[in-house]
């Protein structure tokens, strides 16, 4: 079961990973590679 922070995490481990997409797209898909979600 996800908790609150357990989401909240989440939201922000997927904004991360939009940033890095849009600064650099290997870097975003290598963070995606790593931490599959």
């Amino acid at each position: 079961m996800f908790s609150l922070s357990d989401l909240k995490q989440t939201k922000v481990y997927q904004e991360a990973l939009k940033e890095g997409r849009e600064e650099g797209r290997q870097e975003g898909e290598l963070a995606a590679k790593l931490a599959p979600i």
